[in-house]
């Protein structure tokens, strides 16, 4: 296939000399998180989640104006951004705020400078800067903090919901 028509997203499977990369390969460069069959992904506790969160949302096929997840539980959704989440200094205060406030959606960006003037906050979860990103890899230390404060969220009763919300339940 022509490099040029492929996929953007595709250019993480290749080598910084731009060949694609063997599953061997891909499993040293990724830490062995690239095969989804890798028993020590088995041993990370996902986040669970209580009734009705139990299962994901989907448009109501009888009322389409709504969505509904498989226990037949609406959801009215309420939500704020909280752009800022992944790099706040109090993310617990953030989420209790949120809940006083009757929100049950929060938004979240993964990557940016959300307010950057207010808050300095730097969201990069590329290797390298966004001076010099690093495309080939991944901020460690970053996705750790994004799984700690999702963890939080789940705990706090909130659930991530597509690749940019986090939910109230």
């Amino acid at each position: 296939m022509d490099p040029t028509l492929r996929p953007a997203w595709t250019s993480i499977f290749l080598s910084q000399a731009g060949q694609l990369q063997t599953r061997e390969q891909l499993l040293k460069r990724f830490h062995g998180r690239y095969d989804a069959a890798d028993p020590e992904l088995q041993r990370t506790p996902l986040v669970k989640f209580a009734a009705p969160w139990t299962s994901p949302f989907r448009v109501d096929p009888d009322w389409p104006h709504q969505i509904v997840n498989a226990e037949g539980e609406h959801l009215l959704i309420l939500n704020k951004t909280a752009w800022a989440y992944f790099g706040c200094q109090d993310p617990g205060g953030s989420l209790d705020r949120a809940r006083a406030q009757g929100v049950n959606v929060i938004r979240v960006a993964l990557e940016g400078r959300p307010y950057w003037d207010e808050l300095g906050v730097e969201l990069w979860p590329w290797g390298g800067t966004r001076a010099q990103p690093d495309w080939s890899s991944f901020n460690e230390s970053y996705w750790q903090r994004v799984e700690e404060r999702v963890r939080l969220a789940g705990e706090r009763g909130k659930r991530q919901w597509g690749q940019n919300h986090i939910i109230d339940r």
